[in-house]
């Protein structure tokens, strides 16, 4: 399979799972495209029938592009231009014909000839051949033609020819010029789909394993993905994630390993979207210093002088400084990711928005219509009289002042400095100072984690399911994005299945300024807070996704005038009501598709 051809599986997977919903007519159409780029000769006549609309209206997309050209992200250097290669072939044919009048008259001048056969070559150039190509062509051509207007006179020169050639050449280097500005996204743009569609391959390859029961493999796999990401091609990367969890969750049936794989999915793509933001902000702010050189460059040059060999010169001392401009990018783009997970990861800071805000989540407001049934009323007056007082209650502030506590106290133990000139012994007794300092920390940190209730020792099951990344990450999906606290919530999560099993490893390699056994009851602590808050997140995925259901049913209530008993049968008809009015909608919108292509084909243009 070729290039074209993975780019083209790659696309048409993005298209019909990227964003939860197939789009039946755009998947067909890359069908058909994958099928012609694979030269399988159309799949047969069945396949013929059923994708003719589909072959119609691609069709009448690459008329399309001959009659318009260049698009908003036309690339000058490998796109195609019909209209403008036009041109050319209207000037290499009037060329050509002025040449045979010349040759009638001396036909043994073999420069003549040569010129003749050069036309021609360009001639035989595809008509969706990129513009810098054909223009390279031209160029030589008119560089050779200086052999013959060298010793012509005013009765066989090739002047009008030679100016209107070079008219051209003008035109198209100034349009190369306007294309610099894009031509970095161009770049960018290419950088990630040529270099993630060939992982398609391997991550199917990965999710079919792991379906079949290998799910324990498919973790080292998504995380080397992601970790070992470029710069440039890092949001590409999490797009492809999203994809194939949609994939795996609309490929239907109840297995146990397809509800593993989607959640390992879902996981890993909630722990890496998290760095996102930081990488989209490094990559901008080397492409703005680029931009702004491209765009400084662009204003001092010019094409002003139509001599053959000053065009020629300032072309390739402009193309050198594009090519500077491009090699910077290409570098940037290529920077590993690593460094700015790794530092997001093990940074901290005291000033971190406050966690989950159970006052604020009793505080939530149910309406309900006036037609609405007698008991959904009555259960909301519950919900208001009894639970939300209770969940009022269970606030979160004291954890998240120890948890603040415990940040700044290690910040200010951190910043401490010890004096490195004067007495030796005023700095043996500063350093013994801080020592006794963390060690009273560590001790008053351990009591408060004792008196709030959390052991310092759990069953071996319990620590052996908490030391399985993969294990966690399929049994736990990411909380549905409702609010910022959730957001919250799973960043913190995120974070301490990533950095748990860095501390475990201290425990053979740790500071000698704390022994074994404290390090040990530490960790211990750690273990017994991450077993519960795995409990409380367990509860909440659950409530949250109950939540998310009753107010689905709710909204359908509050936008009903009047609520009827259907019964089974009445339930049934509705749901065939409901089908068939969705495979109506999808029929009108391939109709209205269809319909724009029968009016703008009717009359085909010449040639």
């Amino acid at each position: 399979m070729d290039d074209q051809a993975v780019r083209t599986v790659y696309q048409l997977h993005l298209r019909m799972f990227e964003d939860g919903a197939a789009v039946e007519l755009e998947g067909v159409k890359c069908a058909v495209a994958l099928l012609e780029a694979g030269d399988s000769g159309g799949g047969g006549h069945e396949l013929d029938l059923k994708t003719t609309c589909a072959r119609v209206i691609m069709l009448q997309d690459r008329l399309q592009r001959l009659r318009e050209g260049g698009s908003s992200t036309f690339d000058f250097y490998r796109d195609a231009n019909v209209p403008e290669v036009r041109k050319a072939v209207v000037l290499l044919e009037k060329t050509i014909a002025r040449l045979d009048a010349l040759l009638a008259e001396w036909p043994e001048q073999l420069v003549l000839r040569h010129l003749k056969d050069r036309a021609e070559d360009i001639l035989r150039l595809p008509m969706d051949s990129p513009i810098a190509k054909v223009l390279a062509a031209l160029e030589r051509l008119l560089l050779h033609t200086e052999d013959w207007e060298r010793y012509a006179h005013k009765g066989n020169s090739l002047r009008e020819e030679r100016g209107e050639i070079t008219g051209l050449i003008v035109e198209w280097r100034r349009m190369e010029l306007s294309c610099w500005r894009r031509l970095l996204d161009s770049q960018g743009e290419r950088f990630e789909v040529e270099g993630v569609a060939v992982w398609w391959f391997r991550l199917y390859e990965a999710v079919v394993v792991a379906v079949r029961g290998e799910v324990d493999g498919l973790s080292p796999v998504l995380d080397g993905f992601m970790v070992a990401s470029p710069l440039g091609q890092y949001s590409a990367r999490l797009r492809l994630l999203h994809s194939f969890a949609e994939f795996v969750h609309r490929g239907g049936g109840e297995e146990e390993s397809l509800r593993k794989v989607e959640a390992l999915l879902r996981s890993t793509h909630a722990f890496f979207k998290q760095f996102e933001g930081e990488v989209v902000r490094k990559l901008s702010e080397n492409r703005r210093k680029l931009d702004d050189e491209v765009k400084g460059f662009v204003k001092l040059a010019s094409w002003r002088d139509v001599n053959v060999h000053a065009l020629k010169a300032s072309a390739e001392k402009t193309h050198r400084q594009l090519h500077k401009s491009v090699r910077k990018l290409k570098e940037v783009l290529q920077s590993p990711v690593e460094p700015i997970v790794s530092g997001m990861l093990f940074e901290t800071s005291v000033k971190e928005e406050g966690v989950i805000d159970s006052a604020a989540a009793a505080e939530m407001s149910v309406e309900v219509g006036e037609d609405a049934l007698v008991k959904v009323k009555t259960l909301v007056e519950v919900v208001r009289g009894k639970v939300h007082p209770f969940v009022s209650l269970q606030v979160s502030t004291r954890v998240e002042e120890m948890a603040v506590g415990l940040l700044e106290t290690a910040h200010e133990l951190a910043a401490t400095q010890i004096p490195t000139k004067g007495d030796k012994e005023e700095t043996v007794k500063a350093v013994k100072a801080l020592s006794a300092r963390k060690r009273k920390a560590m001790a008053d940190a351990m009591k408060d984690l004792k008196d709030a209730g959390l052991p310092a020792n759990l069953k071996p099951e319990v620590l052996l399911a908490q030391q399985s990344r993969s294990k966690l990450m399929t049994e736990l999906k990411p909380l549905p994005t409702s609010s910022v606290d959730s957001v919250k919530a799973d960043k913190y999560h995120n974070r301490l299945v990533h950095l748990l099993p860095q501390l475990r490893q201290t425990l053979n390699n740790h500071h000698q300024d704390i022994n074994t056994r404290d390090l040990q009851r530490a960790v211990g602590f750690v273990e017994s807070g991450f077993a519960a808050a795995l409990n409380v997140r367990r509860r909440l995925s659950s409530s949250l996704d109950t939540v998310g259901r009753v107010k689905n049913t709710m909204e359908r209530i509050r936008g009903s005038r009047r609520l009827v008993s259907l019964g089974e049968d009445g339930r049934k008809q509705m749901d065939d009501l409901h089908d068939t009015l969705g495979r109506l909608c999808t029929c009108l919108s391939q109709v209205e598709q269809h319909s724009k292509v029968i009016l703008t084909t009717q009359t085909l243009p010449d040639g």
